[in-house]
């Protein structure tokens, strides 16, 4: 498992993969794109232990992938 740390970017900075790193219908993105305002939001909003990429997750996650 891997964790993303943006240090601390401007509120209005968007956080999205790199286009050349996704496939369409092969590769999609797994996440919606957000902002480091919107994340902050979610991370203020829920526990310690809860997923805040979960809120942004663009499908569910069935049995075999959690």
């Amino acid at each position: 498992m891997s964790i993303a740390y943006f240090g601390a970017p401007l509120l209005h900075s968007r956080i999205t993969p790199l286009p050349e790193l996704l496939i369409p219908g092969f590769r999609p993105a797994l996440y919606s794109p957000f902002t480091w305002a919107e994340y902050k939001k979610a991370a203020h909003s829920l526990r310690l232990s809860d997923s805040r990429l979960d809120l942004f997750r663009t499908q569910k996650r069935d049995a075999k992938t959690a």
